[in-house]
């Protein structure tokens, strides 16, 4: 297999506006199905921008002023124009990786008309390649499209879908409603071609397509599929919540890689601002609202002079993680289940999930009447996931709800700056060298 074009990008993130050429990347053979998915630097990196714009993380002044990346600088404040004519790597790199989702399917295909291979060895290559397609359109969604509200997708612009691998084709922006649909599908068709769980993490099965839906079917407000794929991977005994008085807080980074929470593993892409930069604090909302018992509080963080720096991630290394983890599954059953009126099935899972967080009986059991549980249930699940991006999905989603929306507000340089809930600013412009090669609509700032 010839793999040229898609080696360049190894370089520099910042210069990733290079299209895949499907002519230099010629599989041949299973084998080669199988590297061109199991390349980790092309399909398990998704989009880091959403942490930078949400409520996760501050930043102090002399670690704004250091910075040079457009991105960063105008993402941390919500400018109208975040690139400033630079390319994206939360476009690119997802549309990277679904072109080769796409070359993968397509020569599956080929391989099944020519019967070269069994349809029961090329089901697990074609299982992979939908998921990844999938996962990656739903990122772009959430960068580069509005919330998901169900009364408005089908007139509301989402994302270029792409099906096939004829780059040089226009292709306009679908409605989100179409974006959500073809997501749904390709991960159902996923969920039978899939084994129940994967040896190597960065691949992925039949339970991370059933997380990913769990994910999906939230951020559409649909609860009662969210609950029901929830407890599909619930149910599993392929993953178990860590206890996290068993991990050691002394060491850099506690957590170790493809522990036994993560379902899928992925990290996010590299934006200056996430390269274990000291000047990046966890919030202090977040950090003040730790007790002293959670352990939650040592295990993520790192003191400094001007706040805390994270150090959490379920990569294992200064990488923040980006892939699906059975402590979020655990928090989307809970919600799901609160909002369908099963208040004590979602108590007994924050129970379930707070009892390994905490110090050795600290943790206090809570009933199903307990005053506001939502809330609750919405405070650990931020408490429990910073850094990891479902901040921004959950930021977006439950502003449509006012008694759930959250102004966000920050000071850089004493001036302050605000968003309000359901701001265009919640929605990326499409960058300029995309809009070069494919005429569509822009997104609207301000």
């Amino acid at each position: 297999m010839t793999v040229l074009s898609v080696g360049v990008l190894m370089g520099c993130e910042g210069f990733l506006d290079e299209r895949p050429d499907k002519t230099r990347l010629i599989p041949d053979s299973i084998a080669d199905l199988q590297a061109l998915l199991d390349n980790e630097e092309e399909m398990n990196r998704v989009p880091a921008i959403g942490i930078l714009s949400s409520d996760d993380m501050v930043m102090n002044d002399i670690g704004y002023n250091n910075f040079r990346n457009p991105t960063t600088l105008n993402g941390y404040i919500w400018n109208a124009d975040i690139f400033e004519g630079t390319p994206s790597v939360d476009w690119n790199i997802p549309y990277r990786a679904i072109f080769i989702a796409n070359v993968v399917l397509e020569k599956v295909t080929e391989f099944e008309e020519h019967e070269r291979y069994s349809q029961e060895e090329l089901a697990p290559l074609k299982g992979m390649a939908l998921f990844f397609r999938a996962q990656n359109h739903f990122q772009l969604a959430q960068i580069f499209a509005k919330a998901y509200d169900p009364s408005t997708a089908s007139s509301t612009l989402g994302v270029p879908l792409r099906v096939n691998t004829n780059i040089s084709a226009f292709e306009q922006r679908a409605s989100l409603e179409k974006v959500y649909e073809h997501v749904v599908a390709d991960l159902i068709e996923a969920q039978g071609l899939l084994p129940e769980w994967q040896a190597v993490k960065t691949r992925p099965s039949r339970k991370a397509v059933e997380a990913l839906l769990a994910r999906i079917y939230l951020t559409m407000q649909n609860y009662v599929q969210a609950e029901a794929y929830a407890d599909l991977v619930l149910g599993s005994s392929a993953y178990q919540l860590m206890d996290y008085a068993q991990l050691n807080p002394t060491v850099n980074h506690p957590f170790p890689p493809y522990n036994s929470e993560v379902i899928w593993h992925s990290r996010q892409v590299n934006i200056d601002f996430n390269v274990a930069n000291p000047n990046t604090f966890i919030h202090p909302e977040i950090f003040e609202a730790y007790d002293d018992r959670d352990l939650r509080k040592s295990l993520y963080s790192t003191q400094r002079a001007d706040g805390f720096n994270f150090r959490g991630s379920y990569t294992g290394t200064f990488w923040f993680f980006g892939g699906i983890g059975l402590d979020e599954v655990y928090f989307i059953g809970a919600e799901a289940k609160y909002r369908n009126a099963k208040t004590e099935e979602a108590m007994d899972l924050m129970d379930e999930i707070m009892v390994n967080r905490f110090e050795v009986g600290a943790h206090e059991s809570v009933s199903g009447d307990m005053e506001d549980g939502l809330a609750w249930i919405l405070k650990e699940k931020r408490k429990s996931l910073i850094f990891r991006g479902t901040n921004w999905m959950d930021l977006r989603r439950l502003n449509l709800d006012p008694s759930t929306a959250r102004r966000l507000s920050r000071t850089v340089n004493e001036k302050g700056y605000i968003l309000e809930p359901n701001s265009n600013r919640y929605v990326f412009p499409i960058p300029q060298n995309e809009l070069n090669l494919n005429p569509m609509e822009q997104n609207i700032r301000d």
